[in-house]
């Protein structure tokens, strides 16, 4: 054992100090390149001025003057959504000259939807701009394309048109007009409500609250377009509300709704509100998660959604207008109404409620997450590190031969102490374990063996170190550890299987074996590791249970077969004595009872049929139980339509399924003898099922003559129905009611 102890350690340490030698050129190797890496930092620092001067010179010198333009918006300064569209058109024509100030007029139709105010703001422009010839008019959003529409020639002398955020685009817009181009204001809100439904699928309502300006009303008209499509859903608008009476509005919504948020700035009063403060007023009063279709209200309180920025979306039209300008006719450049929103999420927002972030689309935008220290103070600690690396590197290129040595020398001595330590620990554990513990080769020698392998009919345990496994047991045997060794291989990771050896006293052992890779280096096996624990007592306890149960399962079966014959044979006597009768009266007497001796007949060979014999489907007897009665009181085909509607598998222990089955042997008996008199035809309806509050409910109802006004179910005179009284209230412990409506009605409750 020691010899294979050693043997495994040498192998081991050859391997460390292989690693070790490897691990110190690395290091060095990583010092050049840090040296490098240094110079061309300092390079950089010193040219970057003069490449980045050069640039601005070249600049200068090439830069174009951009043309009139004049920025028609919508809405008012302050406004979010209509502020970072413009901004996306400035950042577009300033990216081509740095100096160029835009003309730009706003409609104020927010804050004045009512639209009084245009006659004199059209004076206003005529009277500032009078002088000026436009090259480009750049249209923000429906108010600002009507106005230019509506005053192309007038003021604007036929300029170009081109436009951005416009809402339920159509060609009646342009008003004929043919020198207009632009993109058409896409958001994607089925995309959003997708997304909500897929992050809330018990949702009921969606609550989209709007205000009534041209804009609101146009995106709740798009709304409500797909609305059908999400049918499951109900989808509240709302009237013309003042703010408080919204928000009053929203603290009372059901917890099983979401906020579409699709645009109130103004409210009934007039009062106009800013995009990051109605979002703001909604997260604090709202009980449920609010969701968007624009990128402004992210960060202000809506969980996310599928966002449409209008920094990108105004960037996008300054990039048309530009080919215009280049000489591109407006007529030839067809509109755009593909949408460029993309999924955007506040994870603040997202713990509120409890959204984890692994459910969010792939490739989602997610703002507002954990901020760690380095993130957080990043352009510190790199320039730190920067300062720390270069005056370490300096150092180092002084002093690197002696520290080189020295490492090498304490990484030696650290790793000769350290093998020290391992190599009595793997002994003892090698030594003293109760399980097989083995590692071979990718080609199956065995490398090492712990003395447990001495109990197994193979040569000696000194000789195992180097033997090849089909040298050492029968082919069978090697070839099955073999293949499981190259199924651990294969895999990259444990494998399990059970091994059969034979001992040195004769008998053959089951062992569990758990194989594995072992890596010298990652992704490169050197070997296979088999860990074996002995389980052949545990296998021949589980046969052991396994013919008991068998017995048991005969045993019980052979039982429920002879009650089953036993009842049958009661049934022939009680029917030989029916016949030797001439009294009408025990005639019927002896038939009740056969029928209720099959019904109880009929449970045990459902149980003799099944493989639970404690319990039986409630279903499939009551089928059977009814083909039973209806060939035992020859009732013919069409004379009674009979339903059956069970619903849901209800199983019944042997006590309560007998009970059960002697009650509707009465009850179905009683409805086919005395419910259709003659030729008379009928329906007879079961219905058997599980309740809310636990209970079985079993309805038996039929269209007869009904039962009769003088029979008392709590206290009948009859022997049938004194019977199901008392099974109903003392076997299965329920309660019976009975209803004469159209026929006769008995419904039954017990405790499932």
């Amino acid at each position: 054992m020691a010899m294979t102890n050693g043997y495994m350690v040498e192998i081991l340490w050859n391997r460390r100090e292989t690693r070790l030698r490897r691990s110190i050129m690395v290091r060095i190797q990583l010092i050049k390149r840090s040296l490098l890496l240094c110079i061309s930092f300092i390079v950089a620092l010193t040219t970057a001025p003069l490449l980045h001067a050069a640039e601005t010179a070249e600049s200068s010198d090439h830069g174009t003057t951009m043309q009139e333009i004049f920025i028609l918006n919508s809405y008012h300064p302050g406004y979010a959504w209509s502020d970072d569209e413009q901004a996306g058109v400035i950042d577009v024509f300033r990216g081509k000259d740095k100096t160029w100030v835009p003309v730009v007029e706003y409609l104020d139709l927010k804050r004045l939807p009512d639209g009084r105010h245009l006659t004199e703001l059209k004076k206003l422009f005529r009277l500032k701009h009078q002088n000026k010839k436009f090259s480009m008019i750049i249209a923000m959003d429906n108010p600002a394309l009507e106005f230019a529409i509506d005053n192309q020639a007038e003021l604007f002398r036929n300029a170009p048109i081109v436009f951005c955020g416009i809402n339920n685009y159509s060609p009646s817009l342009l008003n004929g007009r043919s020198d207009v181009t632009g993109i058409s204001e896409a958001i994607d809100i089925a995309g959003t409500i997708e997304v909500m439904l897929r992050l809330h699928p018990a949702t009921q309502e969606i609550f989209s609250p709007h205000d009534y300006t041209a804009t609101g009303l146009a995106v709740r008209k798009e709304l409500e377009a797909l609305a059908p499509r999400f049918g499951k859903v109900r989808f509240h608008f709302t009237d013309p509300l003042t703010m408080e009476e919204l928000l009053k509005e929203l603290e009372g919504l059901p917890k099983d709704s979401l906020v579409l948020e699709i645009g109130f700035i103004t409210d009934k009063s007039g009062r106009t509100f800013d995009i990051s403060e109605t979002t703001k007023l909604f997260y604090e009063r709202s009980p449920v998660p609010i969701y968007s279709t624009y990128e402004q209200r992210l960060g202000f309180g809506i969980v996310g959604g599928k966002l449409l920025s209008p920094r990108i979306h105004g960037a996008n039209a300054a990039r048309i207008a530009l080919r215009v300008l280049a000489g591109e006719k407006a007529s030839t450049i067809p509109i755009v109404f593909e949408s460029d929103s993309k999924f955007m999420f506040d994870n603040k927002v997202m713990s509120r409620f409890g959204i984890p972030l692994s459910v969010l689309p792939e490739h989602s935008t997610v703002i507002n997450k954990p901020v760690s220290f380095y993130a957080a103070h990043r352009v510190v600690i790199q320039t730190a590190l920067g300062i720390i690396v270069f005056l370490t590197i300096i150092i180092s290129l002084l002093t690197i031969n002696i520290i080189q040595r020295r490492r090498s020398a304490i990484v030696l001595c650290a790793s000769e102490e350290i093998l020290r330590v391992k190599q009595s620990q793997l002994q003892a554990i090698l030594d003293y374990s109760s399980t097989l513990i083995s590692i071979k080769d990718l080609n199956g020698n065995i490398i090492l063996a712990n003395r447990i392998f001495a109990v197994l009919d193979a040569p000696p345990l000194h000789e195992f170190v180097g033997k090849n496994v089909f040298d050492l047991f029968p082919r069978e045997v090697a070839e099955n550890l073999w293949n499981n060794d190259l199924a651990a291989l294969k895999l990259g990771g444990p494998v399990e299987s059970e091994e059969i050896v034979k001992h040195k006293d004769g008998n053959w052992h089951t062992y569990l074996t758990v194989k594995f890779p072992v890596y010298q280096e990652p992704g490169q096996p050197f070997g296979i590791c088999a860990i074996s624990t002995d389980i052949t007592e545990r296998k021949w306890a589980e046969e052991k249970i396994k013919a008991s149960l068998r017995e048991k399962d005969i045993l019980i079966s052979e039982i429920h077969h002879r009650v089953k014959n036993n009842l049958q044979v009661m049934s022939g006597l009680l029917k030989l004595q029916a016949r030797a009768s001439k009294n009408p009266e025990v005639i019927e007497s002896f038939n009740e009872s056969q029928d209720r001796i099959r019904a109880m007949a009929l449970v045990h060979e459902k149980l003799y049929n099944s493989k639970d014999f404690s319990k039986i489907n409630l279903a499939g007897y009551m089928r059977s139980l009814s083909q039973e009665l209806f060939i035992s009181h020859n009732i013919h085909p069409g004379k009674i339509d009979l339903t059956i509607e069970i619903k849901g598998d209800i199983i019944l222990d042997v006590s309560r399924a007998i009970s059960c089955g002697l009650v509707m042997n009465e009850l179905i008996s009683n409805a086919l003898k005395h419910a259709f008199p003659g030729d008379e035809l009928g329906k007879l309806q079961i219905i058997i099922r599980e309740t809310e509050s636990k209970e079985i409910e079993i309805i038996v109802r039929d269209n007869g003559v009904g039962l009769p006004d003088d029979v008392d179910i709590d206290e009948p005179r009859s022997v049938g129905l004194h019977l199901v009284n008392g099974l109903v209230k003392n076997q299965i412990y329920g309660q019976i009611e009975v209803k004469r409506d159209n026929g006769t009605e008995f419904r039954i409750t017990f405790p499932l």
